[in-house]
């Protein structure tokens, strides 16, 4: 069975966007999942069922597998860039000119991605009221309106739903990567590039104790800011004897191992309201 990407000219290699970000290193590749128009003119793999209604659970399967296809739709794995790849979905709808169009998302919502630097942190997720919130000229809708039993296959799957919500409008409510893991790549970016930075400064000086605490000791406080500032809850930077063994050094190299515990996103709130008796807030007397 051949796996395959879907772009708006047909069923095509998607994985050159996401392979790029990924060699680079700090890019992240905001990419168009087809459109609900493709899926349902796509009759190999096809997304609708017997009678021909697009059905949405296709997608997360590849297809519709009891017509016996020979290609699947699927999104990049690792080795293609799983994690640098947000896809969102589905198209836009568009006034211009006074006549609607499809337009698929992915360059308005990178406009999302530009404001979130000048309004809040790098890894502040874009999603949601506050920063999800998708516009533009002549936008008016969406081209589907993906419901809660959709958005629960969609997200799992690596696809980020933009959707309508009443008194907010056009909604991003996703944060996942084609990897459907929670969006941190942003976070990683800034702390790579941010220990590169400082590692830029000690190239061809000795590898001993003094240069590794130097070292430590600035990267620590780098992540301290990045910590304060809401990008992680804890790390830790490793740069000792442990890490930098006799061959290591031998071959004239140093390593510096950060590990980090990334803040995670409220994607569920969930509100509990308890009754009391009578008097029990007052005293305390409840759990």
């Amino acid at each position: 069975m051949i796996k395959i990407s879907f772009d708006v000219n047909g069923i095509q290699n998607k994985e050159q966007l996401a392979s790029l970000a990924k060699a680079r290193q700090n890019a992240s590749a905001i990419l168009n999942a087809p459109t609900v128009a493709d899926f349902k003119s796509s009759t190999n793999p096809s997304f609708t069922d017997a009678n021909g209604i697009f059905k949405v659970a296709y997608i997360a399967t590849g297809g519709n597998l009891d017509k016996n296809p020979t290609s699947l739709y699927s999104l990049p794995g690792i080795n293609g860039g799983a994690n640098y790849a947000f896809y969102y979905g589905p198209g836009l709808l568009v006034s211009d000119n006074g006549k609607d169009l499809i337009v698929p998302p992915a360059a308005y919502i990178s406009n999302n991605f530009i404001d979130k630097y000048t309004s809040a942190s790098p890894w502040s997720i874009v999603a949601g009221p506050r920063r999800g919130v998708v516009g533009g000229n002549g936008v008016k809708g969406t081209e589907y309106s993906f419901d809660k039993s959709d958005r629960d296959v969609l997200e799992p799957f690596g696809i980020n739903p933009v959707v309508f919500q009443r008194g907010v409008g056009l909604t991003i409510l996703g944060n996942k990567t084609a990897q459907q893991s929670a969006h941190v790549r942003e976070a990683l970016i800034y702390i790579q590039e941010g220990i590169a930075a400082i590692l830029k400064d000690y190239v061809f000086e000795f590898n001993n104790t003094q240069t590794r605490l130097e070292i430590k000791t600035l990267a620590d406080s780098f992540m301290e800011s990045v910590k304060a500032d809401g990008g992680v809850y804890a790390f830790k930077n490793t740069m000792d004897q442990t890490n930098n063994t006799d061959d290591v050094i031998d071959n004239n190299i140093g390593v510096i191992d950060t590990y980090v515990e990334p803040v995670k996103g409220l994607e569920i709130v969930v509100h509990r309201t308890t009754i009391l008796n009578t008097g029990e807030i007052e005293t305390g007397n409840f759990n």
